[in-house]
């Protein structure tokens, strides 16, 4: 999305009723200009599918870091591109545990962190910066 004014965007998440898997869930889409280096967040419990959706610069990529160590490839469920005013980014999906995680990157460059999880007839989604500074 892209505006010469200030807008709010939402995402809708909706249920994968084949699959009997998720429920509709809406969640703020921070802006680029709200990003930070480093992310505190909780996975909640009873969901059995749980993801992270990261939006980082091309080139800060391989700096990402994970509870200390790389996103492994086995974990990363899709990956695309997109282009922000004139900068490339990179948006990895990657399948995570319930429970504190740790994401943040090498070179301290900024990026966004979606939460979003999936079980019976139940699903979640949210902005990892809107918990704030604090304990966990």
């Amino acid at each position: 999305v892209d505006s010469k004014r200030q807008v709010l965007v939402l995402s809708f998440g909706l249920a994968a009723r084949r699959q009997k898997n998720g429920d509709p869930y809406m969640t703020m889409v921070p802006g680029v200009n709200q990003y930070v280096h480093q992310y505190h967040v909780s996975v909640p419990q009873g969901f059995q599918q749980n993801y992270f959706a990261i939006m980082v610069k091309k080139g800060s990529k391989s700096s990402l870091l994970l509870d200390n160590g790389r996103i492994s490839s086995k974990n990363t469920v899709s990956e695309s591109s997109v282009t922000v005013k004139g900068q490339d980014y990179v948006v990895l999906t990657v399948m995570v545990n319930q429970g504190v995680h740790r994401v943040e990157t090498k070179d301290r460059s900024r990026f966004g962190l979606m939460i979003y999880g999936h079980g019976h007839d139940d699903g979640y989604g949210f902005a990892a910066n809107i918990l704030g500074p604090g304990k966990l």
